[in-house]
C-alpha cells in the first residue's frame, strides 16, 4: 500500500509545488497559505487531466524547483510578473510557466472551501419566488 499523496508527482515535485504554492498564494490575514491547506493533496485531480508530456515537462520543473532556495525563486516570479504586468516581453517559456504555475496553483488552492469562506462567497440557488404547493 502506498502512502504518497500523488500518483504523478514524488516527495521532491512536491516539495517544489509547495514552494511555487506558497510564493503565489502566500495567505496574508484571514487567508490560509497554499501549504496550510494541504492543496497538493488534491494535485492528482488536475493532473489526471492533463497531457502525459505536460506532466512529463511539469514533473521536470518542479523537480528542479524543489532545489532552488525559496527567497530565489520567489524574487525570481515576483520579477516575471513585474515584466508582465508593465509589457515587457519575458519570452514564450516564461509567459508558458508563468501561466502554467499559475493554473495549476490557483486551480488547486481555490477547489477547496476556506478561500470562498474569507471572502464570504457562497454559492446557491435562490427559490424564495417559487410558489409553495
Amino acid at each position: 500500500m502506498s502512502t504518497s499523496i500523488s500518483k504523478h508527482l514524488n516527495s521532491r515535485q512536491l516539495i517544489g509545488l509547495r514552494k511555487i504554492g506558497d510564493i503565489l498564494a502566500p495567505g496574508d490575514g484571514e487567508f490560509p497559505s497554499f501549504s496550510n491547506l494541504a492543496c497538493e493533496r488534491e494535485v492528482d485531480r488536475v493532473l489526471d487531466c492533463m497531457p502525459m508530456q505536460d506532466v512529463s515537462d511539469l514533473k521536470m520543473l518542479l523537480s528542479v524547483v524543489s532545489f532552488v532556495p525559496f527567497f530565489w525563486l520567489k524574487w525570481k516570479l515576483h520579477a516575471v510578473e513585474w515584466m508582465w504586468e508593465r509589457g515587457i516581453p519575458i519570452g514564450s517559456l516564461g509567459r508558458m510557466i508563468r501561466l502554467g504555475f499559475r493554473g495549476l496553483v490557483y486551480s488547486l488552492y481555490y477547489s477547496g472551501g476556506k478561500p470562498y469562506e474569507v471572502m464570504g462567497y457562497n454559492v446557491g440557488v435562490y427559490l424564495g419566488d417559487q410558489k409553495k404547493h
